[in-house]
């Protein structure tokens, strides 16, 4: 998690800046692009997050949306799975987008307890990202390398 020492001297800053300063709602978002090739796909194929059509309407669809609030409390994490513009001829794109806001009544959090639950924040993300994408999207991916 390469981004967590970011994230620690960017609010040890600003607590030095604010000495005690509280925070009332933290958001952590990550928006993923993904490219398919082909100018359709079977949507079930690659991910479990889809627009499930009547059959009467048939299987086929044009650009689309699916947009969900999970509670997972005291967390809402929303998750969204849209079409997105090709960049190649022959793509087919969409965009994941999954947001996690924590909003907090009273005195606020600290920076540790921001930190802290930055930490369960990004834990739910990459949950409902696994839950999004099937096996066969999650084995195109090729391995990180470095980091974390």
């Amino acid at each position: 998690d390469s981004w967590r020492p970011t994230i620690s001297e960017s609010l040890t800053a600003l607590e030095e800046i604010v000495p005690g300063v509280r925070f009332r709602q933290i958001g952590l978002r990550y928006i993923n692009r993904i490219g398919l090739p082909g100018p359709t796909i079977v949507m079930e194929d690659y991910f479990e997050l889809y627009p499930r059509l009547p059959a009467r309407l048939g299987s086929l669809h044009g650009d689309y949306l699916v947009h969900l609030k999970v509670p997972k409390d005291p967390h809402l994490v929303i998750a969204s799975l849209g079409s997105a513009p090709s960049r190649t001829p022959g793509e087919n794109a969409h965009v994941l987008d999954i947001y996690d806001i924590l909003a907090v009544e009273g005195g606020g959090l600290t920076v540790t307890d921001a930190e802290r639950e930055i930490a369960v924040a990004h834990a739910n993300i990459e949950m409902a990202f696994e839950a999004a994408i099937a096996d066969k999207l999650r084995a195109s991916f090729e391995p990180e390398s470095g980091g974390d």
